[in-house]
C-alpha cells in the first residue's frame, strides 16, 4: 500500500509540472513578441513603380528596403498579431525617433520651403487575407492606393510667379517594405508600408 501511495503521488506530482510547464507556454506564446513575421513579396517595389498612372504629374521611384522591413517587422512583434496600422505609425515612430512630415501637395504647396530641403513621409495599411486571397491580390491593392496618395502631390509652385520668381519644383523616391503575420483564427494579414521623400529644388521662372 505505501508503495501504490508513493506511485500515486509521484504520478500526480508529474502531472502538476506537465500542467504548469503548459501553462507558461501557453503564456509564453501569447506575449507580443512571440507573433510569427514573415517578409512580404520582393516584388512589391516592383508593383509600386509599374502602378503609378502615367497622368500623373509626379513620378515617386521606389526600392524595396530591408531596413524598413526589419523596422516594420519590430514594430509588428512589439504590438501583437492584431496589430493594425495606427499601432504600427505610434511604434515606427518609437523605434526612429521620428514622425511623418507634411508634403506640398495640389492643395496646400507649403510655402516654408528652401532649396535642397527634403520631408518624408510615410503611409501604411493592412490587407487581409478575408479580402484579398493572394499575397499578389494584396500587392496590387497596396499599389492602387499608393497611386492615389502619389497623384495629389506637387509638381512644383511654379503657378502664378512671374518672369525672374523663383520657384521650387519638387522630385521624389520612395522605400517600401511589407511583412506578413498569421493569426490563430487563421487570418493572413499584409502589412504594408512606405515612405515618400519629396527633395524641393529652386528654379527661376524665363520667359517663354
Amino acid at each position: 500500500m505505501k508503495l501504490k501511495k508513493i506511485a500515486s503521488l509521484a504520478l500526480a506530482g508529474i502531472m502538476a509540472v506537465s500542467m504548469l510547464a503548459g501553462c507558461s507556454g501557453k503564456t509564453e506564446n501569447n506575449e507580443n513578441g512571440s507573433v510569427v513575421v514573415t517578409p512580404g513579396s520582393s516584388s512589391i517595389a516592383t508593383a509600386f513603380n509599374n502602378g503609378q498612372d502615367a497622368d500623373n504629374k509626379v513620378k515617386v521611384t521606389f526600392t524595396a528596403s530591408s531596413a524598413l522591413e526589419a523596422k516594420v517587422a519590430k514594430a509588428v512583434k512589439q504590438e501583437g498579431e492584431n496589430a493594425k496600422w495606427t499601432d504600427i505609425e505610434d511604434a515606427l515612430e518609437k523605434l526612429t525617433g521620428k514622425t511623418s512630415e507634411v508634403l506640398a501637395d495640389k492643395s496646400t504647396q507649403n510655402s516654408k520651403l528652401a532649396n535642397g530641403m527634403t520631408k518624408t513621409a510615410w503611409y501604411g495599411k493592412d490587407y487581409e487575407s478575408e479580402n484579398y486571397w493572394t499575397e499578389a491580390d494584396a500587392v496590387n491593392a497596396a499599389a492602387r492606393d499608393m497611386d492615389e496618395k502619389v497623384a495629389e502631390l506637387a509638381q512644383n509652385t511654379k503657378e502664378g510667379k512671374k518672369d525672374g520668381d523663383k520657384y521650387y519644383e519638387f522630385s521624389y523616391t520612395g522605400e517600401v517594405a511589407m511583412v506578413v503575420t498569421e493569426q490563430v483564427a487563421g487570418t493572413t494579414v499584409y502589412h504594408v508600408v512606405y515612405t515618400i521623400t519629396q527633395t524641393a529644388n529652386e528654379k527661376t521662372v524665363k520667359a517663354e
